[in-house]
């Protein structure tokens, strides 16, 4: 069944699935159907028993999410680190957080991943965060030194599409708008994410709706993230009872910016 889907010639598929199995990744579950003469095939399922993955979201307003995955992206534990404001999360918690995850980990860890609300380059490093108050910020690198196992650092509207595509409701070809922390968009054409130049496509929670709006904390006035972001909609309704005119312009502001030529 694999050599007709992909293509391979049987003796690589024999190769690969060997290799997988060495490295506890696929594991043999029993003899297949039989489909014709010969003998029956055998039946490979993924080994969730072996390996796990540790990833961290850094995208919501007053928590620090992190969990334990299996190899099938199944939830094994989860933790949380309370924040009082989103500058209060430091790289050193990141990797405390990651630690203290590995030592409770039930098998061996594959690699970690981090969504990061900010801008992310291809090799692990965070040029600017202006939610976290972060710039040049090799996080990536800082975690594999520390941690000795591959990182994966990305964006936080990236991963969320990425989660979204493979483990919810997403179509190859799917916009994704996240609003937490802050305000960010991502792309997927024929199951390939769009990054843009300097990975900052979808970048749009800086994008200025209004010039006399309020001050947003990249120093601008009026940016689309101080009006439609979580903390800031929160913000706004503890200042005002006009719930449904707050939520009403946000969602006006929202639309604007998507529908922006």
């Amino acid at each position: 069944a694999i050599v007709r889907t992909t293509g391979l010639s049987k003796a690589s598929v024999s190769q690969v699935v060997s290799d997988l199995e060495s490295a506890s990744i696929l594991q043999e579950i029993g003899p297949g159907k039989q489909l014709g003469p010969g003998k029956k095939g055998t039946l490979l399922q993924v080994d969730t028993r072996h390996w796990c993955v540790i990833s961290v979201d850094l995208s919501r307003p007053y928590l620090v999410t992190a969990a334990i995955l299996d190899l099938t992206g199944s939830t094994m534990k989860r933790s949380e680190l309370p924040v009082g404001r989103p500058s209060d999360i430091t790289p050193d918690k990141v990797l405390d957080l990651c630690k203290n995850l590995s030592h409770q980990a039930p098998g061996e860890i594959l690699g970690f991943g981090v969504a990061v609300p900010g801008i992310v380059d291809g090799n692990g490093t965070v040029p600017t965060s202006t939610s976290l108050n972060w710039k040049n910020v090799d996080l990536g690198a800082m975690l594999e030194a520390a941690l000795g196992r591959p990182a994966i650092i990305n964006h936080d509207a990236h991963s969320a599409l990425l989660a979204e595509r493979y483990f919810g409701k997403g179509t190859p070809n799917t916009l994704f708008v996240q609003l937490t922390l802050g305000v960010g968009a991502s792309l997927l054409i024929d199951d390939a994410a769009v990054l843009g130049v300097h990975h900052q496509a979808g970048e749009i929670g800086h994008v200025t709706m209004d010039v006399n709006g309020p001050l947003c904390a990249c120093g601008k006035h009026g940016c689309l993230e101080s009006f439609v972001s979580t903390a800031a909609i929160r913000q706004r309704m503890l200042q005002s009872k006009d719930r449904t005119g707050i939520l009403s312009q946000s969602g006006a502001f929202l639309a604007q910016a998507l529908a922006f030529p």
